[in-house]
C-alpha cells in the first residue's frame, strides 16, 4: 500500500495543519515522541517529511504501538 504512493515530502507547517498543531509541537514530538519520523534535511535550513514515514506514524499510533 505504501510503497504504491509517490514520494511527496512535507514541510514542517505542512505537517503541523495535517495534525492541527502549532509548529513548535511538531518539533517538540521530534524531540520527544517515541516514533514520530525524523525529518529529511535537503540542506542547510531545508526539513521536510516523507508521507510514507508519517502515515507509518499514524498507522502505528492507531494499531496502539
Amino acid at each position: 500500500m505504501l510503497a504504491d504512493l509517490p514520494e511527496r515530502y512535507f514541510t514542517v507547517r505542512q505537517v503541523a495543519t495535517r495534525y492541527r498543531v502549532g509548529i513548535a509541537t511538531v518539533w517538540r514530538w521530534v524531540k520527544e515522541q517515541d516514533g514520530f519520523p525524523e525529518p529529511v534535511r535537503l540542506s542547510k535550513g531545508t526539513t521536510r517529511w516523507c508521507e510514507a514515514d508519517l502515515l507509518r506514524f499514524e498507522i502505528a499510533r492507531r494499531a496502539g504501538k
